[in-house]
């Protein structure tokens, strides 16, 4: 009887040493694959040769595609009945064709990925079919040295770095520890390799013959390691991770711990308030992480005892500033301050700034603010509105003295800050008009960057930038960096706000500032400018250029400082929107101190063909149909007879569905294109997750918006059971990802300046529920058949949309609440449409507008980038 083959997994947390062991082994006879695919190190800053296969990787990704998570999510938990059996038979064919290409006919093979630790029941399972025995070799590190490393990689705070280590070892030990698995400490074999090979042969039966040319392998300069040099609460976690492995932790007392912990969190999140909502995600995360990680927090937290819980939560959750810090510091230095630039054009920058009694401090460092600029070509514009304080007048003339490029005037009566403005704005000869506030900041490069952006765009008719704000010390925090003009969201919000710059030729065309909108005058005024020369003369600059003072007086301190600007923002919208012709009603979100626009849907209602791309039941279908009652609604549920089966007698008894049967083995988006052009209805709506529960008036809201001229795409929010978001629209990355934004976090949560509860533009908006005008659907040319899933189909469609002039919306107001979050197309092809959309889209997706080059996404929130993209 032929001997089966065998294949050894190399397991470990990320920077365990799992490359050096991979390349231990390979000299002991196992075959890794061919060097020339595997990963470029270089991209990681890896061990020389990597060892990891770049296919390996991709069928890695495409089972985290599958459960629409990431490998770095703490609320992933992989245990062996996550990987049913259909999962197990959906990965089969990609392993097979992925074994039989890289090793062809080996008796040994080795597979090495850190993320091993979370799919290896998969894994296991698969290989067993195709006919392999599965060994182990997992790869333990000190913590110590597994923490600076990472830290040096991803500039995660520690908290992150515990957690994602503790979460790979014990998920990874939890499962081999009764299966054939060799135990390799990477200091020992640094420090000992010979008698830590000879084990490892030993255990897995590998021949020693090669142990000396194993030995010759391992890299000197890795000797860097020193068990003794790592803090008392590292090596207490080190402790803690070996007694899990050794199995010498009771599991009773940590369930007891893991409950009382997880009881604190939730009963002390109310002392958190003064925290913000980045911080308080923490918290959440904290609360829901895997029983495993709240036993290693509680072993942690009972080593701080010099501090309190409040003291301690507080420094594991700051790191929101301390990243905000980091990006300072790299990308906004005083290097970066130095740059030299040469414009063909020089245009005059007139600064408007209307003045009122403010702190004499702040006035001065305001003015200074604007004299420091590096740019020379400007002219500082300002009007006192009758100040009471005599220092004003005072102030303003000393620098006028010396400065000539300052010019003045002084009101004599006080008329508020629309017609200060409007005085200012007289004394304006610049081409441009930037707005600054008595109490705010200029940043010191922000007109040379502004007079830039007026040279690459000379059309432009108002240019904005990112912003941050002051703190009562003078502290940089809380900055916003904005997406590229997102129509959508500037009706929810004014993004544009800080720094603003306008060309002044338009602001004295449209009247200037209109007296009655103080408060809101400078969203009034970019409404109003927006009205007159459309969007594509708005210019965004990803920098921080303006820093906010927060005071009691400011805007900038909350909502409650001027209750009157609300107001006004209200009654701005609704002029704009009446001054185009639309019908809609606004109302005021004081939790994001923003707007909701809810579009009128038009009359009569129009047809609408709800398109099921997935089974539902009975109950779902009747569901659908109340919600929908007042529209006339035809439901198709799409089905493949070859892949589902016969159709359910059930689903055959329902009135008014229409079931369209696909020719095919498997659903493929041709296929579904030909279902789609025998319907004639007037708005197509797709459904590829199961939903059984919609917010009141979720249709019109939807088709309010799909019906304006200028819409493409429109989705709702998606709602998991536990009243988690699913997702909040979908950000392009430049690999070819598609990131779901908040996914998995607590839909009552508003988070970075009310995101997840406005209505704003994203690239791409989920597959998994949305709708569209036909002809709108038509005019894009459908679904492109070179995609596969049904997930790229849709963001390729709403790529071609935006090259139409469309806007993909999702709308947090309408939502529906999905019992599944898994579409009835096969994920496991994304490897192949994520290489075909990044081909297509390549230069589109390199930076997606509806997001900011200064931000990220991790655990399914926004962060900032901390270091250079390479």
């Amino acid at each position: 009887m032929q001997e089966k083959r065998r294949a050894i997994l190399v397991v470990g947390a990320p920077r365990s040493g799992t490359s050096a062991a991979a390349q231990v082994i390979s000299r002991l006879g196992v075959n890794f694959g061919n060097p020339d695919r595997f990963i470029d190190p270089q991209l990681n800053r890896h061990n020389p040769i990597f060892f990891e296969l770049e296919s390996l990787n991709r069928i890695n990704d495409a089972i985290f595609g599958y459960f629409d998570k990431e490998w770095s999510d703490f609320d992933w938990l992989p245990k062996r009945e996550v990987f049913s059996e259909s999962v197990s038979n959906l990965f089969y064919s990609p392993v097979l064709q992925f074994i039989e290409q890289e090793f062809q006919n080996s008796p040994i093979i080795g597979l090495k990925d850190p993320r091993f630790c979370f799919t290896l029941p998969l894994w296991e399972s698969v290989l067993n079919k195709i006919g392999f025995n599965v060994q182990y070799v997992l790869v333990r590190r000190s913590a110590q040295d597994i923490f600076k490393s990472n830290h040096s990689i991803n500039q995660q705070p520690p908290n992150v770095n515990f957690r994602l280590v503790a979460h790979s070892y014990l998920m990874a030990s939890e499962f081999i520890k009764s299966r054939p698995s060799a135990v390799l400490q990477y200091e020992d074999l640094l420090s000992a390799p010979r008698q830590s090979i000879q084990e490892v042969c030993r255990v897995l039966s590998l021949p020693s013959d090669n142990i000396d040319n194993a030995i010759a392998s391992i890299n000197k300069k890795l000797r860097h390691h020193n068990k003794q040099s790592a803090p008392s609460d590292y090596r207490y976690f080190s402790e803690i991770v070996d007694k899990r492995l050794d199995g010498n932790i009771n599991a009773s007392l940590y369930e007891e711990v893991c409950q009382s912990v997880s009881s604190d969190i939730n009963k002390k999140s109310d002392n958190f308030a003064i925290l913000n909502p980045h911080k308080l995600a923490y918290i959440e995360n904290l609360s829901r992480a895997p029983i495993t990680l709240l036993r290693i927090f509680n072993a942690l937290w009972s080593r701080f005892d010099r501090q309190s819980i409040r003291q301690f939560i507080h420094t594991i959750l700051a790191h929101t500033e301390r990243d905000y810090r980091i990006w300072l510091k790299v990308f906004d230095s005083a290097s970066t301050l130095s740059r030299q630039i040469h414009l063909s054009k020089n245009p005059l920058i007139s600064v408007i700034l209307p003045v009122y009694n403010p702190p004499i401090k702040f006035l001065d460092e305001a003015i200074k603010s604007v004299r420091q600029q590096t740019y020379p070509h400007w002219e500082l514009c300002i009007a006192d509105d009758a100040s009471s304080d005599p220092a004003v007048r005072e102030l303003i003339i000393k620098h006028a003295k010396e400065d000539s490029r300052i010019r003045y005037t002084f009101r004599p009566e006080n008329g508020h800050i629309s017609a200060a403005s409007n005085s200012a704005l007289e004394l304006a000869s610049g081409e441009y008009s930037a707005l600054l506030d008595h109490d705010d900041l200029l940043h010191p490069r922000a007109l040379q960057f502004v007079a830039e952006a007026i040279n690459l765009h000379p059309e432009a008719e108002i240019i904005y930038s990112d912003e941050d704000k002051l703190d009562p010390n003078g502290n940089r925090k809380d900055p916003y960096f904005k997406p590229d003009f997102n129509y959508d969201l500037f009706l929810s919000q004014n993004m544009i706000s800080h720094l603003g710059v306008y060309k002044t030729e338009t602001m004295r065309k449209i009247g200037g500032f209109r007296v009655g909108m103080e408060g809101s005058q400078d969203y009034d005024l970019a409404l109003r400018t927006l009205a007159t020369a459309g969007s594509e003369k708005i210019i965004h600059i990803p920098r921080v250029l303006y820093h906010w003072r927060i005071s009691e007086q400011s805007v900038a301190s909350g909502s409650e400082a001027k209750p009157y600007a609300f107001t006004t923002g209200l009654s701005a919208i609704n002029l704009y929107l009446l001054q185009k012709g639309v019908t809609a009603s606004v109302r005021f979100f004081p939790q994001a101190s923003s707007y909701q626009v809810i579009y009128a849907p038009p009359r009569p209602r129009p047809t609408i063909a709800f398109i099921l791309l997935k089974s539902y039941t009975p109950s779902q279908i009747q569901a659908l149909l109340e919600s929908v009652s007042e529209y006339p609604a035809s439901i198709y549920l799409i089905w493949n007879r070859s892949r589902q089966g016969e159709v359910p007698p059930q689903l055959q008894a329902v009135s008014g569905i229409n079931i369209i049967e696909q020719p095919n083995s498997a659903h493929n988006i041709g296929a579904l294109n030909q279902a789609l052009q025998s319907l004639n209805e007037e708005y197509l709506c797709f459904l590829s997750a199961d939903a059984d529960s919609f917010s009141e008036n979720w249709l019109d809201v939807l088709i309010g918006r799909a019906s304006q001229p200028d819409a493409g795409a429109i989705s709702p929010i998606l709602l998991r059971k536990n009243q988690r978001l699913h997702g909040s629209g979908m950000i392009t990355q430049e690999d070819g990802t598609l990131v779901n934004l908040f996914s998995g976090l607590k839909a009552d949560r508003v988070r970075y300046y009310g995101w997840s509860h406005l209505a704003r533009n994203f690239s791409v908006v989920s597959e998994k529920y949305f709708l569209i005008k036909r002809e709108h659907f038509l005019a894009a040319g459908e679904f492109a058949n070179i995609f596969s899933t049904f997930s790229y189909a849709v963001a390729d469609l709403c790529m071609r949309l935006l090259k139409m002039g469309k806007r993909n919306v999702v709308i947090p107001y309408a939502s529906i609440q999905i019992e599944s979050p898994f579409a009835l197309f096969s994920n496991i092809k994304k490897i192949k449409d994520k290489r075909n959309f990044r081909r297509i889209w390549k230069d589109d997706i390199a930076f997606d507008p509806a997001f900011n080059p200064n931000l990220t996404v991790k655990f399914s929130d926004i962060r900032f980038i901390t270091q250079h993209k390479k």
